[in-house]
């Protein structure tokens, strides 16, 4: 039963998300005065909600013109989400009941004439990166 209900909750999810992704870089990581289950009705919740502003670089699925974004991230540990690290990252968010929450962050690990991802690790050295992809090849495998 509690199979088919998460089940149904992520279809319900998707089903009413707008969908955006982006280069961006973070300028403001507030911890939210609010818990994780004001925003999430699963009942599956993390330790801490924040509330993230981040300068964008670039669009990449839609045409939106603002130059910054703010969105909501959960963590389960103490302190800061690692994602907050990254001078750039690749990210991908979803927008359900007036709110963008994180789907997915890749570090971006080289920038240069294509910005180049980290897609198998949390990380922001290529150097330590096991599987690296372009911005461009990642998208399409979407």
């Amino acid at each position: 039963m509690k199979i088919f209900t998460f089940g149904l909750l992520i279809f319900a999810f998707n089903l009413h998300a707008e969908e955006v992704i982006f280069i961006g870089s973070p300028f403001s990581v507030v911890e939210s005065e609010r818990s994780c289950d004001k925003f999430v009705e699963s009942g599956i919740c993390m330790d801490v909600a924040f509330e993230l502003k981040y300068s964008v670089t670039e669009w990449f699925n839609t045409s939106k013109e603002p130059e910054t974004i703010e969105f909501i991230g959960f963590t389960h540990s103490i302190g800061l989400p690692n994602f907050t690290s990254f001078n750039y990252a690749l990210i991908h968010l979803k927008k359900v009941r007036g709110h963008y929450f994180i789907k997915d962050v890749k570090p971006i690990v080289e920038l240069g004439d294509e910005y180049i991802i980290c897609v198998s690790e949390q990380i922001e050295y290529k150097e330590q990166c096991s599987k690296t992809q372009t911005i461009k090849d990642y998208l399409g495998s979407l």
